[in-house]
């Protein structure tokens, strides 16, 4: 937890040195104000980051009871200096125009829930990788799963007998990829998609033995499709096609 806020102040610190150097050409020198302000974020930021620096993430045992409240207040907040500055920075940076420059928003309340809405976006975030299986279901959908087989050798000779020195099977898919580390960090999920034949059996066994729970689509033909990565001293790979989806499917 405290790394998260540590990154952010150095992030902070190397913007505010090439502000100061003159470094960027997207903007002129920084308003005194605004340059006190990052300063007064990257110090808190590093404050908090160094105090929680031995704190395990994993014992905050259930969201703060007020968190929908505090997320719908910094919302409105956000709204409020919308209307009051009437523009919206990303449509009007669309638009060809600047974003708070001209007109930065409710004097004294912008600034303050800018800050505080980074911490909290940040706090959102631990607990949708912490408790977010608790409360909503991701799905994650693979049209065209694959057993991916690795072989790997020193040298991969063209139109000879080659023999592996190592050989790996894993399930693959971009949506089974997701699913799999959603599950590792302890964020619930189900991966769907389409599976056809012996192969689709065992992507789905593979799948549900790393934890992570299935509904896939059983197809009557074709079988699902076997990728062969070949790791020598020149890499190649041969991805199958895959089983055809009908339309009853």
């Amino acid at each position: 937890m405290g790394l998260t806020f540590r990154l952010y102040s150095y992030i902070w610190l190397v913007v505010l040195i090439l502000y100061s150097f003159g470094w960027s050409d997207f903007s002129g020198q920084l308003d005194i104000n605004l340059f006190f302000f990052i300063l007064i974020t990257v110090t808190i930021s590093l404050i908090i980051g160094f105090h929680y620096r031995k704190i395990n993430v994993k014992k905050l045992k259930s969201p703060y009871k007020f968190t929908t409240l505090i997320t719908c207040l910094v919302c409105l907040c956000f709204i409020a200096n919308f209307i009051y500055s009437r523009q919206v920075p990303l449509f009007n940076v669309l638009r060809g125009g600047s974003s708070y420059v001209d007109n930065p928003g409710i004097p004294g309340l912008y600034p303050i829930v800018l800050t505080f809405s980074l911490y909290w976006f940040f706090y959102l975030v631990y607990c949708l990788l912490s408790f977010g299986g608790r409360y909503f279901m991701i799905y994650t959908i693979t049209f065209n799963p694959a057993l991916d087989y690795i072989v790997k050798m020193d040298q991969f000779n063209l139109g000879h007998v080659n023999r592996t020195d190592n050989e790996f099977v894993y399930a693959g898919g971009k949506g089974i990829n997701v699913s799999i580390v959603l599950n590792n960090l302890d964020v619930k999920s189900k991966a769907l998609g389409f599976i056809a034949g012996f192969t689709g059996d065992e992507i789905e066994k593979r799948v549900r033995e790393l934890g992570c729970d299935t509904d896939f689509i059983k197809l009557k033909e074709g079988i699902s499709r076997i990728n062969v990565k070949i790791k020598a001293d020149v890499e190649s790979e041969i991805n199958g096609g895959g089983p055809s989806i009908s339309k009853e499917a």
